[in-house]
């Protein structure tokens, strides 16, 4: 996964750095804390 994740970051600089990085952290930060939130219910 992290091999696939550094190969896109150079072919898509844009999506590696936009204007908005704020925005683009806080989707996958929004992801992971459900998924550790569902866990902690369980």
């Amino acid at each position: 996964q992290f091999q696939g994740i550094e190969t896109r970051l150079p072919q898509q600089p844009q999506l590696t750095r936009p204007k908005r990085p704020g925005k683009f952290k806080r989707v996958p930060t929004l992801q992971q804390s459900q998924a550790e939130q569902t866990d902690s219910d369980n």
